[in-house]
């Protein structure tokens, strides 16, 4: 009988780890087109603000009038989390803008990323929420890393 428990909390400490690890994100919208396309589901390693340049990224969107809150932080009485939104890491700290940066995410030819900051883009800038109006976003919305997917409609 003791075996069986050790064995049940085994299994129960594990799906709490996984489940605090990894995260499915369905995509909605055409901002990602053509790399993701609306209905997508994504499944997503957190890792807390750490994000390389090209990588797919999931964000905390940030609460009109709570700046600097992140979204999965509800206190009681308070509306549920902001969505989350689904974007390319184009630079990161340290980064100097290039020009072809510079022209994609309309910021200063030359300037370097802030520390604590990233720059993100849609794949597709015409129906995409991005650095392009956003300018710098603050690293610690980087709710995790885009390591698979899996297509609405079973295309590849």
């Amino acid at each position: 009988m003791s075996v069986l428990l050790g064995v049940v909390f085994v299994a129960a400490v594990a799906g709490l780890v996984v489940r605090r690890c990894l995260l499915i994100v369905e995509v909605e919208g055409a901002s990602m087109k053509p790399t993701l396309h609306d209905g997508d589901r994504l499944l997503v390693i957190r890792l807390g603000g750490l994000a390389r340049r090209g990588q797919v990224v999931v964000l905390d969107r940030e609460r009109p009038g709570r700046p600097g809150r992140r979204s999965g932080e509800p206190r009681t009485g308070e509306p549920p989390p902001a969505p989350l939104i689904v974007k390319r890491v184009a630079g990161v700290a340290g980064d100097r803008i290039s020009a072809e940066l510079a022209g994609r995410a309309n910021l200063p030819v030359g300037d370097r990323v802030p520390a604590g900051h990233v720059v993100i883009l849609g794949d597709n800038a015409a129906a995409s929420l991005d650095s392009r109006s956003m300018g710098y976003v603050p690293a610690e919305r980087v709710a995790g890393v885009v390591v698979g997917r899996f297509p609405k409609d079973g295309r590849s």
